[in-house]
């Protein structure tokens, strides 16, 4: 089993992993640097590599540390010649429970590797950082290279996805759909009074933010704060990496789902309603237009976001719709000894959700504060 990450760096003092800074690479030679993700070196590996997904590019990155304070630690070793090759971090927790996550509230952003003999020197490399600045474990969401093989230690298998291949023709993805609850309630969606428009401003974020409240109160679980949502259209709306839909009814919204995109893949990342209104399926006439949306813009593929594989009502949701279930590998040194005191299916994070269902609204927001120790 590998070793813990405890003790200091060489000469006993810690490193300040700065932007710029070279750590050694398993003797192989090859430096990593510590990059900032908005830089130049970050943004091509991260715009041109086979396995990078949007929570890879640096307005994500932007859009943690402006949100939630975290520091980011980007590890980048550049091979010569051949393509780089790194690993998106950032410092989590406090004290005696620090953590280098790749990446919190991300479903997946493992290490993006341009060779594969690299793959061990970059992971290899990341540990020695996380020695030196004393940081007790590091967590790695998704990937599957020798380096995480032979370095980390498989987490038990908590979340799945869901994918939506869209390759099919409109009409052959609504033949998929799960005719006796999904496509009854579609129809129902289609025939009645509901609209469905793309957000054009924050208002409409605003809005957005508001229906996220209700729906986190009703799941009994603290909401994202509104800076999140803030940042998302400041920072990532411009660079055409995301899209809000809103249903409406007589103009005003009842439901809304927040897509982001990059290359041939769609994500399903936040969704919303108003529990008044749901008997007019607004979800589903929001999910059959984000379906239909993502296939038109040149998407090959509907993520339908991270699933705790104990939620069995929200799993059969996501087939539904024709979606294929995609295990998600995570990783960790050293080994996780299991979910934390929030994560979900915990003892603390059902305490959590029962006491969260009976709060009034202005305390749900307040909730918000919160939401950062779920990273």
């Amino acid at each position: 089993m590998p070793e813990g990450l405890s003790g200091a760096g060489a000469g006993g003092e810690a490193m300040r992993a700065e932007p710029g800074l070279k750590i050694g690479a398993g003797g192989r030679g090859l430096p990593v640097r510590v990059v900032a993700p908005q830089g130049a070196a970050w943004a091509e590996l991260a715009r041109t590599s086979p396995g990078a997904t949007i929570y890879h590019q640096p307005e994500w990155a932007s859009v943690i540390e402006h949100t939630y304070g975290l520091r980011p630690h980007y590890f980048l070793l550049e091979a010569t010649p051949g393509p780089a090759s790194g690993l998106p971090c950032f410092q989590a927790g406090r004290l005696l429970r620090r953590r280098l996550v790749s990446l919190p509230f991300s479903d997946v952003a493992g290490p993006l590797v341009g060779r594969p003999q690299d793959d061990r020197a970059l992971m290899g490399a990341v540990l020695e950082a996380a020695r030196a600045l004393r940081i007790g474990q590091v967590e790695v969401r998704g990937g599957d290279g020798p380096g995480l093989h032979s370095l980390f230690e498989p987490q038990e298998r908590h979340f799945c996805t869901f994918v939506v291949d869209l390759a099919p023709e409109p009409k052959a993805l609504r033949a998929r759909l799960q005719k006796s609850s999904t496509l009854r309630s579609l129809k129902v969606a289609e025939g009645g009074a509901l609209s469905v428009r793309e957000g054009r401003s924050e208002d409409d974020m605003a809005a957005f933010h508001h229906l996220n409240l209700l729906t986190r109160r009703r799941h009994g679980v603290p909401p994202q704060p509104y800076r999140l949502f803030r940042n998302i259209w400041e920072v990532m709306a411009p660079a055409g990496q995301m899209t809000l839909l809103l249903a409406e009814l007589s103009g005003r919204p009842v439901a809304g789902m927040v897509l982001f995109h990059f290359g041939e893949v769609a994500y399903y990342k936040y969704g919303a309603s108003d529990p008044e209104h749901l008997r007019l399926r607004p979800n589903h006439l929001l999910m059959w237009r984000a379906i239909r949306w993502a296939r038109e813009r040149g998407c090959k593929r509907l993520d339908l976001g991270r699933t705790y594989l104990g939620n069995e009502g929200l799993m059969r949701y996501k087939r539904s719709w024709g979606a294929s279930q995609v295990p998600l590998a995570y990783w960790s040194h050293p080994r996780a000894t299991g979910p934390g005191a929030l994560a979900e299916g915990s003892p603390g994070y059902q305490l959590v959700t029962r006491s969260w269902r009976r709060l009034p609204l202005w305390a749900t927001r307040l909730g918000s504060l919160l939401y950062k120790h779920f990273a």
